[in-house]
């Protein structure tokens, strides 16, 4: 007679506690709670981003592309977890029946080691392909780009080749239904190490990911109010590292313990949030330009609400005056969008013609020199400083204004009704 599998606990009980086959205590509530507030607000980055790039910008690219496959693989992570949560996933492995680790359960939470891989690939991707659109004329950008693709395309890949060579059922082994099969040791003892393994590679990955494009801000050209600023949309990206680093943590922890069905649930929750936060911060500096619009806009209505008030409230004799005034003295705001491409544009430009230097010669023969840069913050985001070609060119420039006043009285003395010098 064949054992009743629904009577028959995953594992031994610690001593004196009896299995709970009934109502079992969940640890799967954090989960829950992680993918309700961390899915949706992807979805809703994803959206602005979409917006911005197809609607404002019309100016698609394959970090577009990347963002969306990404959030496609991220939304089918998330779907699988959810299908196995307290089922059997979540409670303590000895309140949990031998009989509801089904077939069905083993090849899902394959297939969530398998997509989670992929996730991973996809969205450090689209976070490096973003940072060679913004800051492609530079060469160290592109160097820690392609670099840091190649390692991470490569290492994920080895990932869904061990995971599964390892877990998935050989010939002879009894298939997917045989209990304590061969495949289920062997992914357990082999696979477990490899887990250990790629949680470091995949914190260490998240912090290379995170910190590429902190040299190329620091070269900005930007007071340091705007240059915080523009540091805060990528140290976001630090976020998903520290939860990077913790799931590698809880990934050490699971693999030395035997209650699997419960510790599993942290590094679930960890890699949902990861991920989830991934994309989000590969969306903040496209939907950026929402927010700037936002803010302008709220700006152009409080300001007219302002002067509209004052206006009321002047008597009728003297209103018309004071309104040519008012209008005089009004702010001018304008409401504009400045998408990565234009940002590209006028960041090659910004790199040829660092800035307009005009001399001008006083009373006394001195030379005064005027630097006029344009303060756009997004042609700022792509002022970087390139080294090479243009080397020889400032050069020159540079040793021109170091001409000494004298030479420039001299000059001036020659040539005394000639109009005002630039140098372009």
């Amino acid at each position: 007679m064949e054992p009743d599998l629904w009577k028959i606990p995953g594992m031994a009980p610690p001593p004196g506690v009896i299995p709970n086959f009934d109502n079992p205590t969940s640890s799967s509530s954090v989960c829950l709670v992680v993918i309700a507030v961390t899915l949706p607000l992807m979805i809703v980055f994803l959206a602005l981003r979409a917006y911005v790039r197809l609607r404002i910008a019309r100016a698609p690219g394959t970090d577009d592309f990347l963002c969306f496959a990404s959030a496609v693989i991220v939304i089918t992570y998330c779907g699988i977890i959810l299908s196995f949560l307290d089922n059997p996933v979540g409670p303590h492995q000895w309140d949990v029946p031998v009989a509801k680790v089904t077939p069905h359960f083993r090849k899902l939470n394959v297939a969530s080691v398998v997509i989670y891989a992929v996730g991973c690939m996809a969205v450090k991707s689209t976070l490096l392909v973003l940072y060679l659109r913004i800051f492609s004329p530079h060469p160290y950008a592109r160097a820690a780009v392609r670099g840091g693709l190649a390692f991470i395309i490569v290492f994920y890949i080895i990932s869904v080749i061990v995971t599964l060579a390892t877990c998935m059922p050989r010939s002879g082994e009894g298939g997917w239904t045989m209990l304590a099969s061969p495949a289920d040791k062997r992914c357990l003892e082999e696979d477990s190490r490899f887990t250990e393994a790629q949680g470091i590679v995949g914190a260490l990955t998240d912090l290379y990911v995170w910190a590429v494009p902190m040299p190329l801000v620091a070269q900005l050209r930007l007071s340091t109010r705007r240059k915080l600023g523009v540091y805060g949309v990528f140290v976001a990206g630090f976020l998903a590292c520290a939860v990077s680093i913790t799931n590698a943590v809880y990934r050490f922890i699971t693999v030395a313990s035997d209650d699997g069905l419960w510790n599993e649930v942290p590094v679930y929750t960890l890699c949902v949030a990861e991920l989830n936060i991934g994309i989000i911060c590969a969306c903040m500096p496209v939907v950026l330009v929402v927010f700037k619009g936002m803010a302008r806009r709220a700006n152009s209505w409080v300001t007219k609400l302002k002067f509209s008030t004052a206006s009321a409230s002047e008597n009728k004799g003297d209103g018309a005056e004071r309104d040519k005034q008012s209008r005089r003295h009004r702010p001018r705001t304008r409401e504009t969008f400045g998408g990565l491409r234009s940002f590209m544009r006028k960041g090659r430009r910004a790199n040829l013609e660092d800035s307009e230097l005009a001399l001008t010669q006083t009373a006394h023969g001195q030379v005064h020199t005027t630097v006029s840069a344009n303060d756009d913050y997004h042609t700022h985001l792509h002022r970087v400083r390139v080294e090479g070609d243009d080397r020889n060119e400032h050069a020159t420039k540079t040793w021109q204004l170091t001409r000494t006043s004298d030479r420039v009285e001299e000059e001036a003395n020659g040539s005394a009704h000639q109009p005002m010098t630039e140098l372009h």
